[in-house]
């Protein structure tokens, strides 16, 4: 688990920046159906204009289209919004790991061990008659649930707040914005 945890840490730059291409070929991709909405639209209308008599087989063929890039563009507005939380995972759960770390460190140095340092690292503990058996948390997800990494998450200084972004539509890629 350690393991993994630093090769994500380690690889967590490229695959936010993987995860932020990918949401900006998305934003173009969507900006491009978007246009070809308005685009099929107004040559729905001119069409009508011209023949009026056809009015109702040019309605219904231009129906299919509008629907066709509509359900495109909610298509690839839930890739976009997978790519963001990917984005946002990779970034909580290495800053979430790095706060592990911390506490896993805090408590290898401490000369003893209280009882809140136990709570942390034991599930249980199995008394025999010939030995004892102390059975460790099997995971580092337990001490995240235990809610001591809240309010004491690793924040890097040039990390941004997702929550903003997702909340006020605002692109999570700085480049698209160019």
């Amino acid at each position: 688990m350690i393991d993994m945890l630093t090769r994500s840490m380690k690889n967590e730059k490229e695959m936010v920046r993987q995860s932020e291409n990918a949401a900006e070929a998305l934003e173009r991709q969507i900006f491009e159906a978007k246009e070809q909405l308005k685009t099929a639209t107004k040559q729905k209308i001119r069409e009508i204009t011209k023949k009026p008599d056809q009015a109702d087989m040019i309605e219904e063929m231009y129906t299919e289209i509008e629907q066709e890039l509509v359900e495109r563009i909610n298509g690839l507005q839930n890739q976009f919004a997978l790519a963001v939380d990917r984005r946002n995972s990779v970034i909580q759960m290495n800053r979430e790991a790095k706060t592990v770390f911390e506490i896993f460190d805090d408590i290898l140095k401490k000369p003893a061990l209280d009882k809140a340092d136990l709570e942390i690292l034991i599930d249980k503990i199995i008394i025999y008659e010939d030995h004892i058996d102390i059975k460790l948390k099997p995971d580092i997800d337990n001490l995240l649930r235990l809610g001591i990494v809240e309010g004491n998450v690793n924040f890097q200084p040039d990390s941004i707040d997702n929550a903003t972004f997702t909340e006020t539509g605002h692109s999570i890629c700085p480049q698209a914005a160019r």
